[in-house]
């Protein structure tokens, strides 16, 4: 049997934590950047070491390992998330993470709904009919994910077309595995589902713990007739939608109601009248094939602003709008755009998103130190010298960032005014006059002025703190 000390060790040294995307009751599931790799992922840290911790990492190891094998061996490498392993902290302090793939920018089907993007029908069927096929694909090798949710539904990019988005399963923490063609589960764990997309039968579990009967795989498929039905009315308007609406066919849009019939199946409250997935999408494939309903969906119709970065934008904005004008508040939005900057720096091809967060950082941080001004007052020597330092960290940053992108003469103004900054201090801070050398001699050597180049490193040599 697996056990703490047998799982390999993770270099934390190597990630960029960023925005938080979840959290549980073991703990939190946090979007990264792993710097040598270049590649962002979703890292679930479990923060608390208890006797029901590592039994719980390792059975979410080795389902997520059998999902893995899935994806790579029978076709579903579309409809899952990357598996890259559970790891331990090298430094014994009992924390350990689980890593799957991610993308940069917006990360959730919940995320892309909450910023007002509406499906037309070909987009839905589209999705929706991947789902299926993905969640069919695990029921037939004996997996059941458990928790369907908009939150769980993960966005990426098509590496083949990168207008089109992939909306992949994640998040198999309270998962189960079972014998291939068994369908009845003999397990009552089901902490931690979602009861605003649980079937009947799952609250009925949890008030009489009565597991009789239980087919995870048919309550699975009413969760995600809940999360259809969510996808439906973000597409026309959020109105709100009473019991009895699969009885109103007036209620719902022309174009959606071939899927009516569909979404009954999904959603019959009777759980022995309800079909699994790989019955519903039997039932999917005949009505397309038969033409009753109409997978048409192509990517070239999709409007050209709707890239995963345009979403991520709007909800970032949204989220910034939100924001409390405390210094608490504009202390986090820095510090998450300083991180999104640094991390964006990373990759030549990422400038223009680099650029972005820096600025908004900027903006941040100038809020910041507004509020800190009218909150504390001036006279504290080292909350002055803080702010100095972080703003000659942000000129810094747009100094190396405009050198990149070849404008040599506003890298040269923000490092400059860097330099000066720290050359006025008593007691210069060792690390932001070495960092700004550092630019400042790549800016000259890749702007060909090679005697300044030759000037900067010599300055750099002799200030260096090493």
């Amino acid at each position: 049997m697996q056990t703490y000390d047998s799982l390999p060790t993770f270099d934390y040294e190597n990630v960029v934590l960023l925005e938080i995307l979840g959290e549980g009751g073991f703990g939190i599931v946090q979007k990264a950047y792993l710097k040598r790799q270049e590649k962002y992922v979703a890292l679930k840290t479990f923060l608390k070491y208890e006797e029901n911790t590592i039994s719980q990492i390792i059975l979410e190891d080795d389902l997520l390992k059998k999902v893995e094998d899935v994806g790579t061996h029978y076709g579903g490498e579309n409809h899952f998330l990357k598996y890259y392993g559970a790891f331990r902290d090298p430094e014994g302090s009992n924390q350990y993470s689980v890593i799957l793939q991610m993308e940069s920018g917006i990360s959730t089907l919940d995320d892309i709904l909450s910023v007002g993007k509406e499906f037309s029908f070909a987009e839905f069927l589209h999705i929706i009919r991947q789902l299926i096929k993905g969640f069919a694909l695990l029921q037939s090798n004996g997996i059941a994910q458990r928790d369907i949710k908009p939150q769980n539904i993960i966005l990426v990019e098509d590496k083949n077309n990168q207008k089109e988005f992939l909306f992949k399963v994640s998040d198999f923490g309270i998962g189960c595995l079972l014998e291939k063609g068994c369908d009845l589960l003999k397990s009552e764990n089901l902490s931690g589902c979602s009861i605003k997309f649980s079937a009947p039968k799952i609250l009925q579990i949890l008030e009489t713990n009565d597991i009789s009967q239980y087919n995870p795989y048919i309550s699975d498929v009413f969760s995600l007739g809940i999360l259809a039905l969510k996808m439906i009315r973000h597409s026309f308007g959020k109105k709100t939608w009473k019991k009895g609406l699969l009885s109103h066919k007036e209620k719902f849009p022309d174009e959606f109601l071939p899927f009516l019939q569909v979404l009954a199946e999904m959603l019959k409250e009777d759980c022995s009248q309800r079909v699994d997935f790989c019955k519903l999408d039997e039932i999917l494939e005949k009505k397309i094939a038969t033409g009753e309903l109409k997978d048409n969906f192509d990517v070239k119709n999709l409007a050209e602003n709707e890239t995963i970065e345009y979403f991520y934008d709007k909800w970032i904005e949204a989220k910034e709008a939100k924001v409390e004008e405390t210094l608490e508040g504009f202390t986090k939005m820095f510090e998450e755009h300083k991180k999104l900057y640094k991390a964006y720096d990373l990759s030549l091809n990422k400038l223009k998103e680099s650029y972005k967060h820096l600025e908004k950082a900027w903006k941040f941080w100038t809020k910041l130190k507004t509020k800190r001004l009218e909150t504390i007052g001036k006279g504290d020597k080292n909350e002055d010298e803080k702010d100095e330092n972080e703003e000659i960290g942000l000129m810094n940053g747009f100094g190396d960032i405009y050198r990149k992108m070849n404008d040599w003469k506003k890298s040269e103004e923000y490092l400059m005014g860097g330099l000066n900054k720290l050359e006025m201090q008593k007691c210069p801070n060792q690390h932001f006059l070495a960092v700004t050398f550092r630019n400042l001699g790549r800016l000259y050597f890749d702007s060909e002025q090679m005697q300044k180049s030759e000037e900067i490193t010599t300055r750099l040599w002799k200030n260096s703190p090493i």
